[in-house]
């Protein structure tokens, strides 16, 4: 089971809120609200939390960098924040720490 939660701050933040486990079956859900975060033209940042994340496999991964590439076309920064220490080893391993800019802080820089 997975949630979702959408803040949007000043200067066009939006605060993508994830809780739960990101998975085959969960991933697809993750990837359609990257994708809703993404769609308000005032929108100039997308903070991915992951604070809530306990697991995440290669399908979140891959809902991940999906999101990241279509945040790009539209000129907007993909940024992961507060992943679990399971999740930030995944990010890791593969390579993504550096291409989504990972924080620990949902609040801070970008």
């Amino acid at each position: 089971m997975i949630s979702f939660s959408t803040e949007h701050q000043e200067q066009g933040v939006v605060v993508l809120s994830v809780i739960g486990e990101v998975d085959l079956h969960t991933g697809p859900e993750l990837r359609s609200a990257v994708r809703a975060a993404l769609t308000d033209p005032q929108t100039r940042q997308v903070r991915v939390d992951l604070a809530g994340v306990s697991f995440m496999d290669s399908t979140g991964v891959s809902a991940l960098v999906g999101g990241h590439g279509e945040a790009q076309e539209r000129g907007i920064t993909l940024v992961v924040a507060n992943p679990q220490p399971h999740v930030s080893k995944v990010l890791r391993i593969v390579g993504l720490d550096k291409v989504l800019g990972v924080t620990s802080d949902s609040a801070g820089g970008g």
